[in-house]
Parts: C-alpha cells; structure tokens; sequence
C-alpha cells in the first residue's frame, strides 16, 4: 500500500512501481531495516520502508540535489534512522551526531545509518565525485 501512495504522489503508475519494486537494501542495522526501491517515471529512485517512511530523490531545487532523505524516528526502545537514497556522482555521504562522527553504510544508492533516539543535533554532507559537497544541518528535537 505504501508503495502505490508514493507512487501516486510522485505522478507515477503505482501498478508499474508495485511490479519493479526490489530490495535495495537488507536487515540493516541493529534493527534490521529492510528498504525497498523502484524508479518513478520520471527515472528518479524511490524508497520505503515499510514500517516508516516512503520517498523520491530530488529533481533539482533541493538542498542537496541528488541525494533525498530522512532522518529520525527513533524512540527509547528504537534507534533513530538515517535513510538517503542519492544520484551516482554522490561519492560518499557523512553524518555527525551531537558532534560525533557516525558510520554510514552505502550501498545500491542507498544510505543508512542508526544512532541514539535522545540526539539533539545531526549534520550531514553529500560529497559528489567531482568534490563539491553540500551539507544540512538539523535540529533533532523539534
């Protein structure tokens, strides 16, 4: 179901979406999140996961073109989540949490990482091939 919603709000055919959806990535994690990927009309890479959240990478005017993402969702019980989907000239994507540095995994165009649901701050860069970067900056308890 959540796929043919994504599918609809990107002005895509959810039937067309539902028959090319793959596993981008696997059991992830400490909670073993698994993300699923299919490629709107537009050709752009979408993602969900099922339990949380759905979403496309970008056409142009985002903060940080190539790369779409989510961050949070996380509870006492939960880490909080990470999740990027990103272009193929986004060569490495770093994230810091309160000020420490936390491990991303890469994969299929996928970016994953977890960290403590109590954080306050997280910054993130995308870095394409070519070395030019963007970065965003977000305040985790609003």
């Amino acid at each position: 179901e959540k796929v043919s919603e994504l599918a609809r709000f990107a002005g895509s055919n959810p039937a067309a979406a539902v028959a090319q959806l793959r596993k981008a990535r696997v059991e992830v994690g400490k909670t073993k999140t698994s993300i699923f990927a299919f490629r709107n009309d537009k050709g752009r890479a979408c993602l969900v996961v099922p339990e949380w959240i759905g979403f496309c990478e970008p056409n142009e005017g985002s903060s940080t073109p190539g790369l779409d993402w989510s961050i949070g969702g996380g509870d006492p019980q939960t880490p909080s989540k990470f999740i990027a989907v990103y272009s193929d000239d986004i060569a490495k994507v770093t994230l810091a949490v309160d000020g420490t540095d936390v491990s991303v995994s890469m994969s299929n165009n996928v970016a994953y990482a977890e960290f403590p649901a109590d954080a306050k701050h997280a910054a993130f860069s995308a870095v394409r091939s070519d070395g030019r970067s963007n970065s965003v900056e977000i305040d985790l308890q609003d």
